[in-house]
């Protein structure tokens, strides 16, 4: 929406909850119309194809459950979806599904109902950091000060699978003194049976969860932002990576850990390392991430001179304007071809 040429483009937007905030307002203001909800499926319907769209662009299917049923539709001649949820939609009203060169494996394609599009690069650009890190005491948040590394995993607690919780052992007991900090869940049974699950592996090799790990409660972004700041590591999560939670560590000077996957979902941290040429601490498999966590661990050198060159790298990615330049293209790609196959 920042970056689409005015000229050859006209923006509507439908807002399908009631909450509103600053990238609500922001929205708006870019929209030649803007209709904001809740509203009934039906008005949905009715609403959208008042405005007669040529593309019909879901940032996401599948976390909202009003996409899901309006997606399901022909709304548009060119429908479209993008990696908000990082699933193929699996829909035959889905046209196509918008990644990215950095984001998807050789034959990506098969992991799709949709015809898959790789735009520019990450496949959009990311704004620079707007809120500014505040001032956080680690140990008023339960944190001990006993001089031990911290890693830092803020993951959504549904993105830590099962078959990975073995890696933070083996972690600890290659990286010698050191702590993980994970955030509690929406729910506390979530963050309830996450404890029980890692207690579990603790306890396999050894060790006790409550000597190596900390849970806190989620922060506000300033706050958060201000946490990452008294880390030393961040690590991403295996198989279902994260992409602003990874810029965010980033931007303030923590070198990044991931696993690339096999999907794209799990790929997002290590296209952004990618994109700022600092590969070094992508890992192939969760072997190799361990090693390169432990690594990190105990070379405090190693990890400033990381940061340091992937935080400078940054500012290349904020600058990038060719994913929205090939966004541009696609679009009106789609939308002569359909109009050919009118005729």
């Amino acid at each position: 929406m920042h970056g689409l040429s005015r000229t050859r483009f006209e923006l509507c937007a439908y807002h399908t909850h009631a909450t509103r905030d600053a990238e609500t307002a922001d929205a708006q203001a870019r929209s030649g119309r803007f209709v904001q909800g809740p509203l009934p499926l039906r008005t949905w319907v009715e609403e959208i194809r008042r405005d007669a769209p040529d593309v019909l662009l879901y940032p996401e299917i599948g976390m909202d459950p009003m996409s899901v049923r309006l997606a399901a539709l022909r709304l548009a001649p060119v429908q479209l979806a993008s990696w908000g949820h990082p699933e193929t939609s699996g829909l035959p009203t889905i046209d196509r599904f918008l990644s990215a060169e950095l984001l998807e494996p050789e034959g990506a394609q098969s992991h799709y109902a949709e015809g898959l599009v790789r735009l520019a690069g990450l496949g959009c650009r990311p704004a620079p950091p707007s809120a500014r890190a505040a001032r956080v005491s680690p140990r008023r948040l339960g944190i001990p000060e006993d001089g031990a590394v911290r890693f830092i995993g803020c993951q959504s607690l549904f993105k830590y699978l099962p078959q990975y919780d073995e890696v933070f052992p083996q972690i600890a007991l290659k990286a010698g003194k050191c702590r993980f900090i994970f955030v509690a869940g929406d729910k506390p049974h979530w963050t309830a049976q996450f404890v029980s699950r890692l207690e579990s592996a603790f306890a396999r090799h050894g060790l006790r969860f409550g000597d190596s790990c900390t849970v806190i409660d989620p922060l506000p972004l300033p706050q958060f932002l201000g946490l990452l700041r008294e880390m030393d590591v961040f690590l991403d999560t295996i198989g279902f990576s994260g992409f602003n939670t990874a810029l965010h560590a980033l931007e303030q000077g923590l070198p990044v850990v991931t696993v690339e996957g096999e999907f794209m979902r799990g790929r997002l941290a290590s296209a952004i390392l990618r994109r700022i040429d600092v590969a070094g601490t992508i890992a192939a498999n969760p072997g190799e991430y361990v090693e390169i966590a432990a690594s990190l661990a105990r070379d405090k050198r190693l990890r400033k001179s990381l940061a340091k060159r992937m935080r400078a790298g940054l500012p290349a990615i904020y600058a990038d304007a060719e994913p929205v330049r090939s966004l541009e293209r696609v679009i009106e790609s789609l939308v002569a071809g359909n109009s050919r196959h009118d005729q």
